[in-house]
């Protein structure tokens, strides 16, 4: 049984009184030409399971990144994946775990992979594994940024768990050694809401 010291968030729909929406994930289907892999082995990412919410509840990873599951809740969880191109990974989680089950993506998918526990329900979250580093998830207030992205065009997708594709290919030129920012709204018929923006 899951007693809760606070109410789990609905995580499934996150937008603020500004209607920024969060957990957008933005990213390339594809490393650009020139892209260069970063040397030596990248930084694990922490997945936790507190209060029975995963934590973060999207994230992204890189193929060969180690994901260390956690749970940092006084009873045992489970975590589920339901990847398309990669192996499905499920292990149960045993209560305090803090140094972390050990998971790695080894392809990339072109969708986030879903993640559940099998002992609770209504937890859920997201996983999006990618070849390359050109991919976020955007913040509470909706904001996000990919850095080091060579010049030229990019086709992005943006993807939300509610709305599911909010854009296959959307397009953003980088400037030579400058920025691009963007808005990018997000419609009230998809999500069931009022318009949101990130």
């Amino acid at each position: 049984v899951c007693v809760f010291e606070k109410i789990p968030p609905h995580e499934n729909l996150i937008v603020a009184a500004d209607g920024a929406l969060a957990n957008v994930f933005v990213y390339l289907a594809k490393a650009p030409p020139g892209t260069r892999q970063p040397e030596g082995e990248l930084e694990p990412i922490k997945f936790d399971q507190e209060f029975c919410t995963f934590t973060p509840h999207c994230l992204v990873a890189q193929t060969e990144q180690t994901v260390l599951v956690l749970n940092s809740d006084n009873i045992a969880h489970n975590t589920h994946t339901y990847p398309n191109r990669n192996a499905g990974f499920n292990s149960a989680v045993s209560p305090g775990e803090k140094v972390g089950v050990p998971l790695v993506y080894k392809r990339s998918e072109s969708r986030p992979v879903r993640v559940t526990c099998d002992f609770h329900g209504w937890m859920g979250a997201f996983h999006l594994p990618l070849d390359h580093p050109y991919g976020v998830v955007s913040g509470e207030d909706g904001s996000f940024e990919i850095t080091d992205l060579p010049a030229g065009k990019h086709q992005f997708t943006i993807w939300h768990e509610v709305a599911g594709d909010i854009h296959k290919r959307y397009e953003v030129e980088i400037p030579v050694d400058g920025v691009a920012e963007v808005e990018i709204t997000v419609s009230a018929q998809s999500l069931e809401i009022g318009r949101a923006h990130v």
